[in-house]
């Protein structure tokens, strides 16, 4: 079973520096994606796209305030699709050989943990800051991106 694929409208437009974000308007995007944050892997870039959108999609609903239920279920869509997400890159990993694969994995095990606090903490808030929401999640995906998958990427070419 594969993971499902989300094309958000808002991934378009002009790149920015991956993870930057307009800091005003409820629909600009919060994060957005960036050549550099590609593994050049067409199955994990267009799941990163998607986690993108999610994040996007969580920021926006916090910007323009929907409540406690819509960014629980917005929240629960990103966990969820974060741990295929995550099983699909240990996959891919498997397959080519990646010596970093348990080390890789562990930092999975703890992104998700930190995610699922992370869900915690907004459901105990009732009003969370969107520039606090999207400072976690570019933290937590961007972040990863850069300083993880990217070595994935690394490997990959140096085969």
């Amino acid at each position: 079973m594969g993971v499902k694929k989300y094309a958000p409208a808002n991934l378009g437009g002009a790149a920015a520096k991956p993870g930057t974000a307009a800091q005003s308007a409820p629909d600009e995007p919060a994060l957005r994606w960036d050549r550099r944050l590609s593994l050049g892997v067409a199955e994990i870039d267009d799941q990163h796209q998607a986690l993108i959108g999610y994040c996007n999609d969580l920021v926006k609903a916090v910007r323009r305030g929907q409540g406690q239920k819509a960014v629980a279920k917005l929240m629960a869509q990103l966990r969820d699709y974060t741990v295929r997400h995550f099983t699909a890159e240990e996959g891919l990993m498997e397959r080519v050989g990646y010596p970093e694969l348990d080390a890789h994995r562990a930092v999975h095990n703890q992104l998700t943990k930190q995610v699922k606090l992370y869900q915690r903490q907004l459901y105990q808030q009732h009003a969370p800051e969107p520039a606090e929401v999207r400072s976690f999640l570019k933290d937590w995906l961007i972040g990863h991106i850069l300083g993880e998958d990217l070595k994935i990427a690394a490997f990959l070419k140096s085969r």
